[in-house]
């Protein structure tokens, strides 16, 4: 599993974002169904593990993708 992080900077303009976003894609280029998790919190939020716990797990599981969902948090 490769880990991209991407985030919207406040001066980018939502169009240079979705291209930005687009272009970074782990589209394999093949119909496929993907397995992965949309909703994981760490404990940087209302979680118990590290995001480096999570991306273990994650692999272990063989997830072809997660989704950090943690809260608006200033913790780390």
């Amino acid at each position: 599993m490769e880990i991209s992080f991407i985030q919207k900077t406040d001066e980018e303009s939502l169009e240079s974002f979705e291209k930005r976003l687009i272009s970074r894609s782990s589209y394999r280029g093949d119909k496929a169904w993907y397995k992965g998790e949309l909703h994981v919190h760490s404990y940087h939020s209302d979680g118990k593990n590290s995001v480096e716990e999570i991306v273990e797990a994650a692999k272990e599981e063989k997830l072809d993708f997660i989704a950090l969902t943690d809260h608006n948090t200033i913790s780390g």
